[in-house]
């Protein structure tokens, strides 16, 4: 039996031409819920379940909630009074509705404290599988603070219409790690991020590039001016031409309260840049699409052709000039973590890391042989004969 050998960007898949018959198309329904969350939360609860229960109806297997999606507070003080641990009641109602119907959901923005005490906030995307199990949280890097007051300024905020200056970070806290990407999700490798995070390109080459996305999800509370102004849709879509990824937005839409409105216009964009559905419709609603079709290898392994096609055609990935531009996911600076780093016959303690890179760690100890430096080890993870044989980006991460 003849193989024939099917090279997808970072890995070769071979499918047996007798049993290519046996191989089966399946499309993925996608749910996109848009809202208009207020502060009160029971009301902004009962929405989004009123559309995720037309979503199961219609079969979607996963589905994507906006920004503040739990509430929209209309202070500073309220939106900590309003604010919820992880495990609290509103997250925990989530979970119970994802195992009950074997649904996959995307909590787009929850205002999350880490303990009940807490009056330090995250803006927290959240993803829960269909056992409801949470399987990835990502809290927001970028904060919108922003002064835009001026005449010649078109644009207000991305939380508010009315009032000219928006400073997020007085009521959340930026999160300290890099975005995640949830493995092995209906619509594959999902991406996280939140809002105004799509300003910032690198964020999604490091999902794309460093983390291997399909999808990025950029969940949002747009203003209505910026969005007014052409910002939401030509972000969204350079996004997704650029990595050569889907991307789900889920939105807000219409007044929250007094101070604040949003955009609206909840989107899904394949992969070469085209709005396969968009809710043009002012106030909350439900779209849904087919992402996919995923070509099933065998049981565990899938791809997405139309992924595939489009960085086959054209292959960004393997035009990069890291020699010019060093990658922006050479490296990260590394949180505090359990897992610890050996040194040859010595261990090197997790609390003492903080930087790391693919190849490479860099580390401190109580004694550095030479003041003011600091020392670095590398990681093989092949065999190499000297530095001959690495590639251009595995050189990039070796020399952080």
């Amino acid at each position: 039996m003849r193989l024939t050998p099917l090279k997808a960007i970072g890995s070769v898949v071979c499918i047996a031409k007798s049993s290519r018959t046996l191989l089966k198309n399946m499309t993925t329904k996608v749910g996109i819920v848009q809202m208009q969350s207020t502060a009160d939360k029971e009301r902004n609860f009962d929405q989004a379940v009123k559309y995720i229960n037309q979503a199961i109806a219609s079969g979607v297997k996963i589905v994507f909630l906006p920004e503040c999606f739990d509430f929209v507070g209309r202070s500073r003080e309220e939106t900590l009074d309003l604010s919820e641990v992880l495990d609290g009641p509103l997250i925990t109602k989530y979970r119970a509705l994802a195992s009950r119907e074997s649904l996959w959901i995307s909590l787009g923005g929850a205002h999350i404290r880490i303990t009940e005490n807490d009056d330090q906030l995250y803006n927290s995307h959240i993803v829960i599988n269909s056992d409801g199990q949470i399987v990835g949280v990502y809290h927001k890097v970028h904060l919108f603070d922003a002064n835009l007051s001026t005449n010649e300024t078109t644009p207000n905020t991305e939380s508010t219409c009315t009032r000219s200056s928006f400073f997020e970070s007085k009521a959340i806290c930026a999160g300290t790690e890099a975005p995640i990407v949830i493995q092995n999700t209906p619509i594959g490798n999902l991406g996280l991020a939140i809002c105004y995070d799509m300003r910032f390109p690198e964020l999604a080459s490091h999902l794309r590039y460093a983390k291997n996305a399909h999808v990025l999800s950029y969940p949002s509370a747009y203003t209505t001016r910026t969005g007014e102004a052409g910002h939401w849709h030509t972000l969204i879509r350079a996004r997704a031409i650029e990595n050569q990824c889907y991307v789900v937005a889920a939105a807000q839409e219409g007044k929250h309260n007094e101070g604040r409105s949003s955009y609206g216009h909840s989107l899904v964009v394949d992969p070469w840049g085209q709005i396969i559905t968009e809710q043009m419709n002012p106030g909350p609603g439900l779209l849904t699409c087919e992402i996919g079709p995923f070509t099933m290898v065998n049981s565990t392994t899938s791809i997405i052709p139309k992924i595939y096609h489009v960085r086959r055609s054209m292959p960004v990935e393997y035009h990069r000039r890291f020699d010019l531009f060093p990658m922006s996911d050479s490296g990260y600076p590394r949180s505090i973590q359990s897992v610890d780093f050996k040194f040859g016959p010595h261990i090197i303690k997790s609390d003492c890391v903080f930087y790391q890179s693919k190849l490479s760690f860099a580390f401190v100890n109580i004694s550095p042989l030479v003041p003011g430096r600091i020392l670095f080890c590398i990681i093989f993870y092949l065999h190499l004969k000297g530095l001959v044989n690495v590639c251009r980006k595995q050189n990039i991460n070796l020399f952080i």
